[in-house]
């Protein structure tokens, strides 16, 4: 029997092993056998835009230095757990806030960081309400080296090679180190970055001849599809060039797998909706 022209794929069928809509695999009804020098094509892209502003794993921890104007203050580093959903501005500033309270709302510190929402400028202010306090708000940098300090006794180690971190992905703090800020001196970030997600990276580790090399070095990748809809509604990706095509010559197929991940190789939580495409087989030239 010949290859099929065209499969069409919906996770409303995925496999009952499937992790996720976003972590999925497709059973086939027969085995599929594809001749010399064939190439695919990924069409008709239908993905939801169901995953929020802060999701976790992926961008919802916080990290920052406290301590005391005192000789050699002690290095007391802390990470807050921002909830997951879907946030405003506005609304990540008073979170903050909540969430700072609630961690380091213990003697010394007591109350003593509050973040605020600047509506002119997108940004979001950390102030420290005692001139005796300093504090840092840690860049990627920061975070990556760990810093070598001691953790305070109720944070738990983190992997600096995935530290899912809100400070790089939402305030943009990206590059350098971080200075110390006070009473008189307010941490200000840069433009409060509500879409973190920008593009989504359609993988698959059993479709095609890892020809392909991401930014991340990921080797998966088949299809990458910008994020150009608004949270609610419906990421559709229908372009197609001669060059866009998968490598499948001489492959079998009868299990696909596939995930909808990060740039950084993180799967995207799609909360139960519902993704498909289509894939088009055709002999190259």
């Amino acid at each position: 029997m010949s290859h099929p022209r065209k499969i069409y794929i919906d996770t409303k069928y995925k496999t009952k092993d499937s992790v996720s809509n976003s972590d999925f695999k497709i059973e086939l009804p027969e085995t599929v056998l594809l001749p010399e020098k064939c190439k695919a094509y990924l069409d008709e892209i239908c993905i939801p835009h169901s995953f929020y502003t802060i999701e976790a794993g992926i961008n919802d921890k916080f990290y920052f230095h406290l301590s005391t104007t005192a000789a050699n203050p002690p290095l007391d580093y802390w990470i807050i757990t921002i909830p997951y959903g879907l946030y405003t501005a506005a609304d990540l500033a008073t979170q903050l806030s909540g969430q700072m309270l609630t961690t380091i709302g213990q003697g010394q510190y007591q109350g003593v960081l509050a973040a605020s929402y600047g509506s002119s400028t997108q940004s979001i202010t950390i102030g420290a309400d005692h001139s005796s306090i300093i504090f840092r708000v840690l860049t990627e940098n920061d975070i990556a080296t760990k810093l070598q300090g001691t953790w305070n006794t109720l944070q738990s180690p983190y992997d600096e090679n995935d530290p899912a971190d809100f400070n790089g992905e939402i305030l943009k703090l990206s590059e350098g180190s971080s200075p110390y800020y006070t009473y008189n001196n307010a941490f200000t970030s840069k433009f409060v970055n509500l879409n973190s997600i920008r593009n989504l990276y359609i993988t698959s580790s059993n479709l095609g001849n890892y020809n392909s090399i991401g930014a991340n070095s990921e080797r998966t990748i088949i299809k990458k599809v910008p994020v150009d809809a608004d949270f609610n509604h419906m990421i559709f990706n229908n372009q197609i060039t001669g060059l866009d095509y998968i490598d499948v010559s001489k492959q079998t197929l009868k299990t696909i797998n596939f995930k909808i991940q990060t740039v950084d190789g993180k799967t995207v939580p799609l909360h139960g909706a519902h993704v498909s495409f289509s894939i088009i087989f055709d002999l190259a030239d």
